[in-house]
């Protein structure tokens, strides 16, 4: 099996393959097959569609395990540790990503025997719509999510200045209660090119709350503070994708 190079990718690798050679836990899950899954982008190549990772099949036959076979995703070029159980690609065992793949695994293997770890019943994991207050309460927002990806477009709108708006695409990962945002900036009167989002999740699944910083033609801005409603029902349709100089409507 063959990793991908670059700093992110030498890590999650390395890490990852450690499962290859042991399950270091009371869990007797072993790999059976693995695939490597190399990184894919949308036509503007800006957009990453699917992940580069590591796919471990699993079986969970051991003692006290349920004895399916399920997907993990062990991802190059971030931390975080995925179990799919096929065909269900859009929903992640546990609603979430783990920290370490042996988490992942105990997770799948014991799922549909005990309450698993993750949001409470109830949660939905990311959702299918965020309603966001932004910059310090300087602008609100509506986020929604593309299908069963991770990519979410976002509209938001402020007072400040003649009831300004902006638009963006963002790409949320959830480790745990821990939530990092990516956001991608079309070109724009505030000169901002990208920010970050950091925060955590309610134990309820149900908001979010943190600090972002953007890069703009102006320097860094921020952190500011931001916070949001995760809803698993929209209340708004879909906002059409968002897009870029050279995208086709």
């Amino acid at each position: 099996m063959k990793s991908r190079s670059g700093g992110g990718a030498a890590v999650g690798a390395a890490v990852f393959l450690l499962a290859a050679g042991t399950s270091p836990s009371a869990y007797a899950w072993e790999i059976v097959r693995s695939i490597d899954q190399p990184e894919q982008r949308d036509a503007s190549g800006r957009v990453v569609t699917v992940e580069a990772s590591i796919i471990h099949v699993i079986a969970c036959n051991g003692e006290g395990e349920n004895g399916g076979q399920y997907y993990l995703y062990g991802y190059l070029n971030r931390s975080g540790f995925r179990a799919i159980q096929p065909p269900d690609w859009g929903h992640p065992i546990g609603g979430r990503d783990f920290s370490t793949e042996n988490e992942a695994a105990v997770a799948a293997c014991s799922a549909g025997m005990a309450p698993l770890p993750g949001p409470a019943p109830g949660a939905c994991g990311i959702g299918v719509q965020w309603d966001v207050v932004d910059t310090d309460g300087a602008w609100s927002g509506v986020w929604t999510r593309r299908g069963d990806s991770t990519l979410f477009d976002g509209y938001w709108q402020t007072a400040v200045g003649g009831g300004a708006e902006h638009s963006a695409l963002l790409d949320i990962q959830v480790t745990g209660d821990q939530v990092v945002i990516h956001r991608t900036d079309p070109p724009n009167q505030f000169q901002t090119t990208d920010c970050t989002y950091q925060g955590k999740i309610t134990a309820d699944g149900s908001k979010a709350e943190g600090t972002v910083t953007c890069n703009s033609g102006v320097g860094v801005l921020g952190p500011h503070t931001w916070h949001a409603t995760i809803r698993c029902e929209p209340t708004v349709d879909p906002l059409p994708p968002t897009q870029f100089p050279g995208d086709h409507p």
